[in-house]
């Protein structure tokens, strides 16, 4: 069990679920990953982006 990340579409993907429609771009993360970055934007308020590899990371928002 873990997750698929799809910088394309910015979004995660459970791994155990069948999607129809799952972008070809999805790099597998780890549930531990997920969790982190989770924590990341819904406690401290960043953004989740994708670094160059297309792996999802945590930044802080640009302020406007």
């Amino acid at each position: 069990m873990g997750y698929l990340y799809s910088a394309s579409r910015s979004t995660f993907f459970h791994s155990d679920i069948p999607y129809k429609d799952v972008p070809l771009d999805v790099v597998a993360i780890s549930n531990a990953l997920h969790e982190q970055l989770m924590i990341a934007s819904l406690k401290d308020g960043k953004k989740i982006t994708a670094n160059p590899d297309g792996l999802p990371m945590a930044v802080e928002r640009l302020a406007d």
